[in-house]
């Protein structure tokens, strides 16, 4: 199987690509999807910069899925894209980003948000798929992550947050979780791939071949629109 990651973010510097993609695959990850590296959130002409680099990366990395910063100055790179980040930050002004991805079915990752502004999101857009969780979102316990699931079926969580790792929480969790809407992702390079996986399947021990093919392939692939 194939594993996608769905929060892995290559570097800016092109000599590096190949280093950052040989660390995935060493750690059995095959396909990454996330914006260009950046510590934090980018302005309007840094995103449209690292936005054209991704576009290029994807065109000679096979294994580089293209997720797009969402800033609001960059709406209209977004009909480019398998998926688009927007940052907390951003949402204010980011209704025609938000409007582009939901008309065109792309889904939107949200970073530094919190699960009241997630649900917020959704309720507002509810044909737009969202992921939401991961490893700069704020205050997505489990059981504000279960409730968020809950309340708005076009949410979907990313695993890369570090909450889920903990010992025993995924093992109990993902049996009150909406499984066909669990992302693995790791948070590369500010998450090390390797560990996060090694945990994840330690977590998951105990739940069927249907899960796993869920969480590590199958639901990011057609949340992504992609091939089988």
């Amino acid at each position: 199987m194939r594993i996608i990651d769905i929060d892995a973010h290559p570097p800016v510097d092109a000599a590096s690509f190949a280093h950052f993609f040989d660390r995935l695959n060493d750690a059995g990850i095959g396909l990454a999807c996330g914006t260009l590296y950046a510590a934090s959130a980018p302005d309007g002409g840094m995103a449209r910069r690292l936005n054209e680099a991704s576009l290029a990366l994807a065109k000679r990395e096979p294994r580089y899925i293209p997720a797009l910063w969402g800033h609001p100055d960059c709406a209209d790179q977004v009909e480019q894209a398998r998926m688009i980040e927007i940052d907390g930050a951003w949402l204010d002004g980011a209704a025609e980003v938000l409007a582009a991805a939901q008309e065109r079915g792309l889904p939107v990752s949200l970073r530094g948000e919190s699960p009241a502004a997630a649900i917020m999101l959704a309720e507002r857009y509810p044909s737009l798929k969202l992921i939401c969780g991961g490893f700069f979102s704020r205050g997505f316990m489990p059981a504000q992550a279960a409730e968020v699931l809950a309340a708005c079926p076009n949410v979907y969580l990313n695993l890369s947050g570090g909450i889920w790792i903990g010992n025993y929480v995924l093992h109990e969790w993902s049996r009150k979780l909406h499984i066909d809407r669990l992302l693995f992702g790791t948070g590369c390079p500010d998450g090390n791939p390797a560990a996060k996986l090694a945990a994840m399947k330690w977590e998951l021990r105990d739940a069927d071949e249907e899960v796993h093919s869920g969480i590590y392939r199958e639901n990011a692939r057609k949340l992504l629109g992609l091939e089988a």
